[in-house]
């Protein structure tokens, strides 16, 4: 069996000449003295060979349709098909699904009947592309479900250390309100009982907000950070850069979205993921708690984040 030209057509057309995986241009300009050069693969999610990478779940006919294509640079094709239980076919389905979205918002001028035509001075047509917002696409930035698929993300956690100070601090305060309320007079018995009634709840709610950690999982739909009061999620489609840059003198991950707007400011949250107005930017994790180093969670956002982190 052979690919079909319609199927190669699609394929290509709707991954923009790119890898589905780093996103590499797969079609390099002519030289003075050369043609063009195609350096991409119309690669087979499900082998075509018996013995081939994740072969045999699917039926022969449908081996070479477009549904079992992904297009890949000649690297990332060799990369699959020698690590076939890391970038399973599910796996490369989604990575697919995700890039020929992408590829369809960065490249293409949706035909919508909100879009605006008019001309102008000089008898050119002019478009007003009408932006998508937040509320429209089926997207809660808060939320708590785990959005990348079981085994297809890398998790980093740790625990914020300024809980465990104030529980310490708390501690010592009640110590001292306690040997107040022994040896101190009736008033003063009264004053510190009434304090360690208030100190006591405090110390068992940052207890239990030192216990739960902070977790970032990077994966294969995006980017989500788990923290002790509330989450935070960013799907790569809404994702245009992201890096692990210094905040307020801290390293944190950060990601700049047409959609940042949407999550809350340091003064508004506290902790957690929030805007930074200055870059335009989300400040999606600290990475001071996290037991990870700069070049790890690094090295998880180019993976998993293809060209979108540099």
């Amino acid at each position: 069996m052979t690919i079909e030209a319609r199927d190669r057509k699609i394929l290509w057309g709707r991954s923009h000449n790119l890898c589905a995986i780093c996103r590499q241009q797969l079609v390099l300009d002519a030289t003075p003295t050369d043609r063009e050069s195609v350096v991409g693969d119309e690669a087979h999610i499900v082998a075509q060979s018996g013995g081939g990478p994740r072969a045999g779940l699917i039926p022969t006919a449908e081996l070479d349709k477009y549904d079992n294509l992904i297009l890949l640079c000649k690297v990332h094709h060799k990369q699959i098909d020698d690590q076939p239980m890391f970038f399973n076919a599910d796996y490369l389905r989604n990575l697919k699904a995700a890039h020929e979205r992408w590829a369809a918002e960065k490249f293409e001028v949706p035909d919508t009947g909100n879009n605006r035509h008019g001309s102008n001075s000089k008898g050119e047509v002019a478009v007003e592309i009408v932006r998508t917002s937040a509320e429209t696409i089926d997207w809660d930035p808060q939320q708590s479900q785990r959005g990348n698929p079981t085994g297809q993300y890398v998790a980093f956690e740790g625990r914020q250390g300024i809980y465990w100070a104030l529980v310490g601090i708390l501690l010592v305060m009640a110590v001292f309100a306690t040997t107040g309320a022994i040896a101190g007079s009736w008033a003063w018995r009264i004053a510190f009982v009434g304090f360690i009634a208030i100190d006591t709840p405090l110390i068992i709610g940052f207890w239990t907000l030192a216990m739960r950690p902070i977790r970032l999982e990077v994966g294969t739909v995006g980017v989500q950070t788990f923290f002790p009061k509330n989450s935070a999620w960013m799907p790569w489609d809404l994702i245009d850069r992201i890096d692990v840059a210094r905040v307020d003198g801290n390293l944190g991950v950060v990601a700049w979205s047409r959609y940042a707007e949407v999550y809350p400011t340091t003064s508004e949250e506290g902790m957690g993921a929030h805007y930074i107005q200055a870059l335009g930017a989300v400040r999606l994790c600290p990475l001071g708690p996290l037991r990870a180093g700069r070049h790890d969670v690094v090295r998880a956002l180019q993976f998993y984040g293809q060209n979108r982190c540099t």
